[in-house]
């Protein structure tokens, strides 16, 4: 079968899934299968039709069929887009990337700020307001899309309605978003919270119901708000229903905007502190893990995983020892996720067709008074190391040579030099190699 309109096969899909009360866990195709063509990732065969079809007792060619899919079209064609219609700026600030935080920072702000982490510097001091003014910007363009989707028939439930035909026939990840936003969810509430999209019209009906029942409550307990305001010329009545519509969409716009900034400064920072950090102490970087090894050559690697384990953030080895590194900006707030990073590793590996005695170093923003990290790193013959001290790259330098014998190269030098020597250091590294491979993943 040729030219299967695979959103139309999506949304016939979900609407029976609904009308039979079942999840896609019910269907005998494997649930990935499933998952990739409801998404739009993968083209179905004859066989494969024919399974589903089965499972929700109607003929292939209803399956198929695109009535249900023209209907929202034509839908949609005489209403807005929400893509077109959410502000230029909004749409480019919907997803981070490394490449924008490097030009925003520039050559020298990056380099700044990595000598900065190393000296004891807080990594959030710039990734928290580069965040904040990308909310700024991002609730501006909500605000503005609610301004313009406002007319006379637009109640509650006709609202709810598009959106939900909005999200049905987004074509892509951006496109999908916005809908959600507007109906209070991020792309995993609407796994964990609605269960899948053919759920939707079950929560959209209570999301409906809640906002009716809420109103009545505000304006006892907060008093009626009756007024209007201007944008772009355009006059907007401002009550309880706007309000709420405006908080839901700004509220589950913001935990995606800041998961996404954590996520990618996070892995941005992780290898440029890491990267320049094992520089500085004389080991070569590569951008692979190596399939042989030379046991007299200091290497380290980044981002790397080994079957059954979660992802290493550095491993460096010589002489047949190997330090394996967890880094992460964690504060005491978290204690329970530094601990575990802890106890990840073997103390036994292979690497490049060599057996290595493995150590395990924990570099965090802040160990908590009542954490129990230090503790257990002694326990394992491995070290935690706090970012927030001033000389911290030192310790971690003496901690790697206890663990490989490479030779402190930090070991005699003052503390009050120890600075100097990093920016000194920096100036001849070229920070963008440690990056390059998250750049070509983007």
């Amino acid at each position: 079968m040729r030219n299967i309109n695979l959103v139309a096969l999506r949304i016939n899909i979900e609407k029976l899934l609904e009308q039979k009360k079942k999840n896609q866990s019910d269907l005998s195709l494997d649930s990935s299968i499933v998952s990739k063509i409801l998404n739009g990732k993968r083209t179905p065969t004859i066989q494969q039709l024919e399974v589903l079809a089965q499972d929700l007792e109607v003929s292939v060619s209803e399956l198929v069929d695109t009535k249900e899919y023209e209907r929202f079209k034509k839908y949609l064609n005489e209403h807005e887009n929400l893509y077109d219609m959410y502000h230029s700026d909004g749409q480019k600030l919907m997803r981070s990337s490394s490449k924008d935080i490097i030009e925003a920072l520039g050559e020298e702000g990056l380099r700044s700020l990595v000598f900065n982490v190393l000296c004891g510097g807080n990594v959030r001091d710039i990734t928290e307001f580069m965040t904040r003014n990308r909310l700024i910007i991002s609730n501006a363009g909500i605000f503005k899309l609610l301004c313009d989707l406002e007319h006379d028939d637009n109640n509650t439930y006709n609202y709810l309605d598009f959106l939900g035909k909005s999200l049905q026939l987004a074509s892509n990840d951006n496109q999908r978003l916005l809908p959600l936003w507007l109906m209070g969810l991020t792309k995993k509430g609407l796994d964990n919270i609605v269960r899948g999209r053919e759920n939707l019209n079950d929560y959209t009906n209570k999301l409906t119901n809640t906002f009716e029942e809420v109103v009545p409550l505000l304006e006892n307990n907060f008093g009626e708000i009756q007024g209007t305001l201007s944008i772009s010329g355009k006059e907007i009545n401002v009550d309880w229903n706007f309000l709420n519509n405006l908080f839901t969409a700004i509220g589950a716009q913001t935990l995606t905007v800041r998961g996404s900034s954590k996520s990618m400064s996070g892995k941005l920072f992780e290898k440029l502190i890491l990267g320049a950090a094992l520089t500085l102490f004389g080991f070569e970087y590569c951008q692979e893990v190596p399939e042989t090894i030379d046991p007299s050559q200091k290497l380290f690697w980044l981002s790397s995983s080994e079957e059954e384990e979660r992802e290493i953030d550095a491993t460096v080895v010589f002489n047949q020892k190997a330090v394996r590194i967890d880094i992460g900006f964690i504060g005491k707030g978290n204690p329970e996720i530094a601990t575990d990073k802890m106890t990840r590793f073997r103390s036994e590996s292979e690497i490049g067709k060599l057996d290595h005695s493995t150590k395990t170093i924990v570099i965090v923003d802040t160990i908590g008074t009542n954490s129990h990290m230090s503790s257990i790193a002694e326990s394992i013959e491995g070290y935690a190391v706090e970012m927030k001290d001033e000389l911290w790259i030192k310790h971690f330098s003496k901690y790697l040579d206890n663990c490989l014998g490479t030779g402190g190269i930090l070991a005699d030098l003052d503390d009050e030099e120890v600075h100097k020597w990093i920016e000194e250091g920096l100036e001849n590294i070229n920070l963008a190699q440690f990056v390059q491979k998250i750049d070509d993943e983007e």
